[in-house]
């Protein structure tokens, strides 16, 4: 009986060093790829704007055509 519990003494440590890695890698991820990703997100609003933009034009050209 007392090698049961050291197996599972033993696996309930493995989970926890499992764990303990997990929470250190998300929080390096959030720390040092995290402000990388915010950053290309602003960069690229203006040429998404720009799409946008282009599209409804597009739109209202067709659907002039299309009526007229």
């Amino acid at each position: 009986m007392e090698l049961v519990w050291m197996f599972g003494l033993l696996g309930l440590l493995w989970l926890a060093l499992l764990a303990m890695i997990v929470v250190t890698v998300r929080q390096w991820l959030a720390q040092e790829v995290g402000p990388e990703l915010d950053s290309s997100e602003c960069e690229d609003e203006p040429r998404l704007v720009s799409a946008c933009r282009e599209l409804s034009e597009l739109a209202a050209k067709t659907r002039e055509a299309s009526h007229g």
